[in-house]
């Protein structure tokens, strides 16, 4: 079992990851190549690279709870 409270990942919801890719597209970017985010399964815990037009699934067991890695940028909030 997958513990969901690990700081490394970040459940994605499918309706939200079709929205946010969805806004972010713009004239300039449907000339470049689609970029490709790495998912984790939650299932069997496999890398998926997953671009904005494929199905939300794993590509070993067909699960489709799928995590995104946080990110290696530093962020920094403050506080009030």
């Amino acid at each position: 079992m997958i513990d969901l409270y690990r700081p490394d990942l970040i459940l994605i919801v499918y309706d939200n990851f079709r929205k946010m890719d969805s806004s972010t597209t713009t004239k300039t970017d449907s000339t470049s190549a689609p970029k490709s985010m790495v998912y984790i399964c939650g299932e069997c815990h496999h890398d998926n690279d997953i671009k904005p037009k494929d199905p939300i699934r794993c590509r070993e067991c067909g699960y489709r709870i799928m995590y995104k890695k946080r990110t290696k940028r530093l962020v920094v909030f403050d506080a009030r």
